[in-house]
């Protein structure tokens, strides 16, 4: 039975967040509301590994990847003035 897929609601600047270790896919990145901390999806852990996306959070909108990962799904929100409020979408 399909469960859907997981989620990692993101609203803190200055963070890394492993959101899934081993393989799977990067399903979409929605910005919910216009931010300044801009987004880096790995697959790799702990914020290193091979880069899937760099994502402007300036406007919003969804980004669909369905993209496999192999190592793991780590998110590396950088420093920035504003919040940030973005959702991320995997299996």
């Amino acid at each position: 039975m399909d469960h859907g897929n997981n989620y990692l609601h993101l609203t803190a600047a200055n963070t890394t967040v492993n959101a899934k270790s081993g393989p799977g896919t990067l399903h979409t990145f929605s910005v919910n509301e216009v931010g300044t901390a801009f987004v880096t999806v790995y697959d790799g852990l702990n914020g290193t590994g091979a880069v899937i996306a760099n994502i402007d959070p300036s406007t919003k909108d969804t980004h669909i990847y369905d993209a496999a990962f192999t190592v793991g799904l780590s998110v590396v929100v950088g420093a920035g003035a504003g919040t940030l409020d973005a959702t991320v979408t995997y299996r």
